[in-house]
């Protein structure tokens, strides 16, 4: 989060799952430069916020953030976090009627976008669909102009699956401008009745094109809580289509789309522990589904092949699971090997030797860090990436 010095506060969350009282020092670092520390009481089945002010001049791509004292379980007492791509995208509004001002509106509310008369803006909103968006890689122009059609009351049938329409319910809304045309080229993805009320057209990979039969100046869609939803699931979409994996932080079997650069074909992926890497083939549009890892630690995402790796990103990945780390059924906390049978037996908690973090909540100027959270007396870790802010 951005800070009145012109720094970074960092907001922490960290909760405790069992154990007695005690107190315990939150110290935040960068390297072997501590940037913040503070003492907190952790109590039993309670938990912490806290938000700390970093340095001003202070932009660390990476964190560690620890509780330093005695604990039995000291291995999930730390985590370190990679800073995340701010993923920001740039909106051109080059709209001259009626729907200028309802969408200026909706990116207003929207997070992740800047609004900007840029030629090469991610997300161009026109009059009329032009070959603006092709002469631009990764370009997506999104037109909205009425096509003549009478007003629609619904029912509003969306086609399934698709992120721009997700979650959204137009009842009630008075949809005016539909196109009856059968024939015009694309996707009906949204219609009501015999009008196709908003259409996707074809382009090349990296690109898309939006048709949005719709006269802003009638009807009352543009006042109806599905607009801003509507354009915010646009920005959402678009974002979600940047080079690079949604989340650089990530949880152990959590599931992480990957977007790879135009013209890559293949990802290759080097687990933590795992000896050497793999390739995966992105699909058609050029994305990857990294189904979990399973180890703690960090992961490397290369292009190419395995055999030319070019280096690209890395993934942090924690194991979290409060009941691994909750001891307050243990029958010993000892962890030296045992004499059984004649033989040493090493006292071992599987996963516990997976287990890295304390539960830890993030939030930078130029991207989200994370939420953890961790519990007094060597219990659980919790994890969830948080919007950028």
């Amino acid at each position: 989060m951005p800070d009145a010095r012109g720094g970074e506060r960092l907001l922490v969350r960290v909760a405790a799952h069992g154990g007695t009282a005690r107190e315990r020092e939150l110290v935040v670092s960068s390297g072997a430069r501590a940037l913040a520390r503070q003492t907190i009481e952790l109590a039993a089945e309670a938990g912490a916020t806290l938000v700390l002010p970093l340095p001003a001049e202070a932009r660390p791509e990476r964190l560690r953030i620890a509780l330093s004292g005695p604990d039995p379980l000291a291995e999930d007492d730390a985590v370190e976090l990679i800073r995340p791509d701010a993923r920001e995208i740039t909106a051109t509004v080059a709209l001259t009627g009626p729907a200028r001002a309802p969408v200026l509106r909706a990116l207003g509310a929207a997070t992740g976008v800047r609004v900007a008369q840029e030629n090469d803006a991610n997300l161009l909103f026109v009059d009329h669909l032009t070959d603006v968006a092709l002469q631009h890689a990764g370009a997506w122009e999104v037109a909205i102009a009425g096509a003549g059609g009478p007003p629609a009351l619904g029912p509003f049938l969306a086609a399934r699956g698709d992120a721009l329409l997700a979650g959204l319910d137009f009842t009630g809304a008075v949809w005016v401008g539909g196109d009856a045309n059968a024939t015009a080229p694309g996707q009906a993805l949204l219609v009501a009745g015999d009008q196709v009320l908003l259409r996707d057209l074809p382009r090349p990979r990296g690109q898309r094109a939006v048709a949005l039969a719709l006269d802003a100046g009638a009807g009352t869609l543009t006042a109806h809580p599905a607009w801003p939803a509507l354009i915010d699931n646009l920005v959402r979409a678009r974002r979600a289509a940047l080079p690079g994996p949604e989340r650089r932080n990530v949880g152990a079997g959590e599931q992480v789309a990957v977007t790879l650069p135009l013209g890559e074909r293949q990802l290759v992926v080097t687990a933590p522990g795992q000896e050497g890497p793999v390739e995966i083939a992105a699909d058609a549009d050029g994305r990857v589904l990294l189904p979990g890892f399973e180890r703690a630690g960090e992961a490397t995402l290369a292009l190419g092949t395995a055999a030319a790796p070019r280096p690209w990103e890395r993934l942090t990945v924690a194991v979290m699971d409060a009941d691994l780390g909750d001891l307050r059924d243990a029958a010993a906390l000892a962890r030296e090997p045992v004499a059984r049978d004649d033989a040493r037996v090493a006292r071992r908690r599987d996963p516990v030797t997976q287990l890295l973090y304390l539960v830890v909540a993030c939030a930078a100027a130029l991207g989200a860090w994370w939420f953890a959270r961790r519990e007094a007396g060597g219990a659980s870790v919790g994890a969830e990436e948080a919007a950028w802010g």
